[in-house]
């Protein structure tokens, strides 16, 4: 059910009917239909009624989503409450070459699946550092705080500033949350600010560029955010405001 904003009433959401692609169906009120090429193969026969397999049936909600945040937060959402798994989504995804917005989440989920996180560690540097002038930070500087080490994701050496990338979707083990937060807190110990950016943040790089230049600015840093020709201009420095004069 969903409520319609003029009236205030609740009316029922079109029942989602897949088809085979080769078939011809004639349109029925409060029926949505969606053709799927080869389709026993993402159906669940055991299943009553026969339905769609949840792999399949979220990467196409997540294709048809207004953003990649909105998508990539559904699929996160998927994995986060044990319902599938990152391996299964791409799966999934590469099964389906016509999908919108396939690559973009195939890259994300083989990252997840295989346990790193390097394509939000280029698109931060891509869409956030470089583009908006930022100084060129360090990378995977290993760095010793008494008996343990860790590598820092990206550092902007004579500043203070650090910023983590956090990649991860789905289950986090308590463990990994604690050691996080040792590193923060010995980088706090050390002089250091560290700032720990997800996949939301880095979506939206002109706000997160505003964000890290004004954490510089306070550190020293003297430069100046240029306009990103990823985004509308007007967009780009109305974000600016966040990061003072």
């Amino acid at each position: 059910m969903v409520r319609r904003p003029a009236t205030g009433r609740w009316a029922p959401l079109p029942v989602e009917v897949a088809v085979d692609g080769a078939r011809h169906v004639r349109r029925i009120p409060g029926i949505s239909v969606t053709r799927v090429t080869d389709l026993a193969a993402h159906v669940q026969p055991n299943r009553t009624p026969h339905r769609v397999r949840l792999e399949h049936a979220l990467v196409h909600a997540a294709s048809a989503a207004r953003t990649d945040a909105e998508a990539l937060a559904l699929l996160a959402d998927a994995c986060q409450q044990g319902r599938t798994t990152a391996t299964r989504l791409v799966d999934a995804l590469e099964g389906d070459c016509r999908l919108p917005r396939r690559r973009f989440l195939l890259e994300v989920m083989r990252d997840v699946a295989t346990g790193t996180y390097s394509v939000l560690e280029h698109r931060y540097l891509t869409r956030v550092e470089r583009p908006h002038g930022l100084p060129t930070a360090r990378r995977q500087r290993a760095v010793r705080h008494g008996r343990t080490s860790a590598y820092r994701d990206v550092e902007y050496v004579g500043t203070g500033v650090v910023v983590e990338l956090d990649g991860r979707l789905g289950h986090e083990l308590a463990a990994d949350r604690w050691q996080d937060a040792e590193r923060d807190i010995d980088s706090v110990l050390a002089g250091d600010i560290t700032l720990r950016l997800t996949w939301k943040q880095v979506l939206d790089p002109c706000r997160s560029a505003a964000v890290v230049a004004r954490v510089l600015r306070a550190r020293g840093w003297s430069g100046t955010l240029r306009v990103c020709p990823a985004a509308p201009a007007s967009y780009c420095v109305e974000q600016w405001s966040v990061a003072g004069p």
